[in-house]
């Protein structure tokens, strides 16, 4: 109820260049992954203190401080802070195992250790992201009326709203 109550406080601040508020922990099933990386990087700091012991959320700012570095274009732009983001990743992945139990480490934790290399061949994690498709994804859904044939009414929609001289889609 705390985590709730903060992230409703924190949903107040959030300005229109995040493209989801967050929610309750009980959507926490129908999260997206922007609202994940909006807790990871702005909100969960600020959620979580107080409420978890301070060793966990010590290991939560390790993986928050070090995404966060990877998505900014001027950090992960140096090596020594691409060096630093990738050693809080494989402290985050070797304490997990600790404070949670290996079952924890499945394939996606075991992942993040490879974030920083990601980083060094494409640049910040925004650059080789998806958070563009899912966005755009709601709106081709939008298109679909009917179970039968979406990939043809996607691409009716798209040919209408190209005819009637509004944005090309697609193209």
């Amino acid at each position: 109820c705390q985590i709730n109550d903060r992230l409703q406080a924190f949903r107040q601040c959030v300005t229109k260049e995040f493209n989801r508020k967050p929610r309750s922990l009980s959507e926490l099933a129908h999260w997206k992954a922007t609202e994940f990386r909006t807790f990871l990087l702005y909100a969960g700091y600020h959620a979580l203190r107080g409420i978890l012991s301070d060793e966990l959320l010590q290991h939560f700012l390790c993986l928050s401080v070090a995404v966060s570095i990877l998505v900014s274009e001027t950090l992960s732009a140096d090596q020594t802070y691409r060096e630093f983001a990738h050693e809080l990743l494989q402290y985050f992945v070797n304490r997990a195992a600790e404070l949670y139990g290996p079952e924890f480490l499945v394939y996606n934790v075991h992942s993040l250790v490879h974030l920083a290399g990601e980083v060094e061949e494409f640049r910040a994690l925004d650059n080789c992201s998806a958070f563009i498709f899912e966005n755009f994804m709601q709106e081709l859904k939008g298109y679909v009326r009917s179970c039968r044939n979406p990939v043809l009414q996607v691409a009716n929609r798209i040919q209408e709203k190209n005819s009637f001289g509004k944005q090309s889609y697609l193209q």
